[in-house]
Formats: C-alpha cells, sequence, structure tokens
C-alpha cells in the first residue's frame, strides 16, 4: 500500500500532470518551513538549526562576532559597552541538481516514479546541499578540540561552546562515527520514542550523510541558519524530448543557503591523541574571516 509521504505525494502529481498531458513542472515547497518536506528523509544539518524561507535569490546574513569590550557593570553616568560586533553580508542561495532518465512507461505511474524522485532528489541534491552545510561548520567555525576518544572529544567541545558564553545544543557527525562514539563506554545516550530525538552527552544527535568521517562539530543550534526559497524543491519532469527513445528526464532542484551566523558557538572536534594544555583552543579573529 503506498504512503501518504512527501516523495508519494510528488510522484503522483507529477503522474497526474503527465497523463493529462501538460507540463509537468512542479513546486512542492511550504511556504512557512523552510525543508518541512524533508522530514522523514535521511537527516540533514538543516532541519536541525535555525531556517527561513525568502522568494529572493539572495539574502543578508548578519554575523555576530564578541567584540574588545564585553558587557559589563556600568555606572550611573558611565559608557556602555558594544558587546558585540554585528557584520552583515549578502548571500547569494545555490542551487542543487540532480537528474534521472528512465523509460517513458515510468512517467505515467506514481509507483515507477518514486525511485527517480528518490534518486535525484535524495541522492543527489540533498546530498550536495549537506555536504556544503557541514563544509561551512568546517570553514567558519569559532574553536576546535580534540580527545583521545570521542568521549573527551565531545566534552571538550562542549566546553567550548559553553565558555565562548554559547548554549552547546547539537551535535553533528558523520554516520562512520557514530557507532564509535554511542558505544564509547563513558557514553550518555538517550532516545525520546515519542519524537524520535535522540541525544548524546545531552546533545541532540545529528547523523548526517554530509559529514566527513572523524570530524563532527558541537555548537548551539542557533548559530547557524538555513535559508531555502519558497519554490524549493522544484520538479520537472520532460516526458517529450527522448520520447524517440521512449526515455523520460526528471530534474530535481534545490535552491537554498546555509550560513554560519555565530562562529563563536560551533566548535570542530576530533578524536587524536590528547595534548598536554588540554584540547580546545580558540580560533583568532582573522581564521574566521571576520
Amino acid at each position: 500500500m503506498l504512503t501518504t509521504s512527501p516523495m508519494n505525494d510528488f510522484a503522483a502529481t507529477l503522474a497526474a500532470k503527465v497523463n493529462a498531458g501538460t507540463s509537468a513542472r512542479e513546486t512542492f515547497g511550504d511556504t512557512n518551513i523552510a525543508f518541512g518536506w524533508s522530514e522523514g528523509l535521511p537527516p540533514i544539518v538543516a532541519r536541525f538549526v535555525e531556517s527561513a524561507k525568502t522568494d529572493g535569490l539572495s539574502f543578508t546574513g548578519v554575523r555576530v562576532k564578541p567584540s574588545a569590550t564585553p558587557a559589563a557593570k556600568v555606572a550611573e553616568g558611565g559608557t556602555k559597552p558594544a558587546a558585540v560586533d554585528l557584520v552583515s553580508f549578502a548571500v547569494a542561495l545555490a542551487k542543487y541538481a540532480g537528474m534521472a532518465t528512465f523509460s517513458l512507461e515510468q512517467a505515467l505511474s506514481t509507483t515507477a516514479l518514486l525511485p527517480a524522485i528518490n534518486a535525484t532528489l535524495i541522492g543527489q541534491s540533498l546530498v550536495a546541499f549537506d555536504r556544503d552545510a557541514v563544509a561551512a561548520l568546517a570553514a567558519d567555525n569559532g574553536s576546535t578540540a580534540t580527545g583521545a576518544d570521542w568521549q573527551d572529544a565531545i566534552l571538550n567541545g562542549i566546553a567550548a561552546v559553553a565558555g565562548a558564553g554559547q548554549n552547546p545544543s547539537l551535535l553533528v557527525m558523520a554516520p562512520a562515527d557514530y557507532a564509535a562514539a554511542v558505544k564509547d563506554p563513558g557514553a550518555v545516550f538517550s532516545a525520546d520514542l515519542a519524537t524520535g530525538v535522540t541525544a548524546l552527552y545531552g546533545l541532540q544527535l545529528a547523523v548526517v550523510v554530509g559529514a566527513v568521517a572523524g570530524t563532527a562539530y558541537v555548537m548551539d543550534a542557533r548559530a547557524a541558519t538555513a535559508v531555502e526559497h519558497t519554490a524549493s524543491p522544484l520538479f520537472t519532469l520532460d516526458a517529450y524530448t527522448l520520447a524517440d527513445t521512449n526515455r523520460a528526464r526528471l530534474i530535481s532542484e534545490i535552491v537554498a543557503a546555509f550560513v554560519v551566523t555565530q562562529p563563536a558557538g560551533v566548535c570542530e572536534v576530533t578524536v587524536t591523541v590528547a595534548r598536554s594544555g588540554g584540547g580546545s583552543g580558540r580560533k583568532s579573529d582573522y581564521a574566521l574571516g571576520a
């Protein structure tokens, strides 16, 4: 029996358009919730952080950077310190496209279209976007932490984020590292059966396909923002151009961007031999590109 998952709904709409002889170019974006359509699909970082929708192809991002004059008690008539610097920057949305070619008969039914949608949207577009999101965390984190095992590394990462005045609430890691981290004798793992939320050391756990094995991120979930266009995702089903060879094409497009807004809230953690003097260190403002 067919389910009522978003993927099934996408396939049903496209098949109906083709069978009716009309153009099969459809957007399935939710105008209210960014990446709401990805619920139930393989996890991506964008589903765990702040998110927003936009109807333009660019937006203005704001990076929060602690200043040299942190907040402090001020005497009557005293000068108030500028505790943070806000830096605005333009961010262009990128297009992540995938394509599948299959027999024309498969374009006529919902069931036959599902593998093509899974291959283009999940296997190509979604994975490409998630890899870029993780790359943004790697390029724009505010601190690094190491440990002899995952327990030490993650706990050092929690300390680094908390020490920067942020709220460590999310752990992003690769599927290849999941078993080792959870099986660590000192691991504190929990799962809420009602919500499906899993946590490790009190951090919500995001095991995402775009993460690189051997490197994880302890972060404040509010330290990054994923922005998606209101028309994303977009599907184009072409059942006519290659009809002479009995072939059809399905193209999926995600139009989105991922930015780190508070580098201090992101700590890159790795498992190495513990260093003397502690396992975490703050990057310079120059390294952040601030």
